[in-house]
């Protein structure tokens, strides 16, 4: 990016996303930085009324789920689709679809506020790259045009990681590369990954690796991600029913 592409104040939101983004070496354009200027205003413009995260300030929401977000995105595989289960108001999908302009990017999320907004935002901010879907995850990756369709799929700890991650496996395709799934954990949970190969096994997945990220200044958040790929096809029985799935987790 040149010296003509920004004309941002020091100090403003734009300096800091950029700043962050080369932090983290992922590539941006003036129109990119400005799009998720432009989302994290409208985001902390909307959680006033509706309440989709606790941070309130528009410098809390940056700092605790944009930069995340920009984590989250350096370990997406080069894919030729993308979905995130459990979206909420687009994090981290659509600031991915915003970062990865030429590849298709699925907000999934089965809030009727989530998904308006994530709809205006879509509309504010023209993303053409982005589709939104309203539905129950689980009930999704039995739908024959959406099962295991995905190249790379995302989320946020949205539910316990068990439930995540059988939830994910129905909607990853089968694929020859690896570290398909990416998904965001508590750093206390790291030590669990390693103790449930046959539980991965069952459902088509293996584990990976953990990883535990560096950000760029010391009042940023410390996240994990759970990294997983999808080596086989998963049964027809998963995932299970929501309620099954939390009396009896795979692990």
């Amino acid at each position: 990016m040149t010296e003509t592409d920004l004309k941002f104040n020091p100090g403003s939101i734009e300096t800091r996303i950029v700043r962050d983004l080369e932090f983290f070496k992922l590539g941006h354009s003036g129109e990119t930085v400005r799009k998720i200027a432009g989302y994290v205003e409208l985001l902390t413009k909307w959680n006033i009324k509706y309440r989709f995260s606790k941070f309130r300030s528009s410098d809390d929401i940056y700092k605790n789920l944009i930069v995340v977000t920009f984590a989250h995105s350096v370990y997406i595989p080069e894919t030729n689709s993308i979905i995130d289960i459990g979206s909420g108001p687009g994090i981290p999908g659509l600031v991915v679809s915003l970062i990865r302009q030429s590849t298709p990017v699925s907000c999934l999320d089965s809030s009727t506020v989530s998904v308006e907004f994530m709809k205006y935002a879509k509309l504010s901010l023209d993303i053409p790259n982005l589709e939104i879907i309203q539905l129950r995850a689980e009930i999704l990756s039995h739908n024959p045009e959406y099962r295991e369709k995905y190249g790379t799929a995302v989320a946020r700890a949205f539910a316990p990681i068990p439930i995540v991650l059988e939830t994910v496996s129905g909607l990853a395709a089968r694929t020859d590369s690896r570290c398909n799934i990416v998904i965001q954990t508590p750093i206390s949970s790291s030590h669990r990954y390693e103790k449930h190969t046959d539980s991965f096994h069952e459902i088509g997945v293996e584990f990976d690796k953990l990883e535990t990220p560096e950000f760029p200044h010391r009042d940023y958040p410390k996240v994990a991600f759970a990294i997983f790929s999808k080596t086989g096809v998963t049964p027809v029985r998963y995932p299970r029913k929501w309620s099954t799935m939390k009396k009896n987790p795979l692990f």
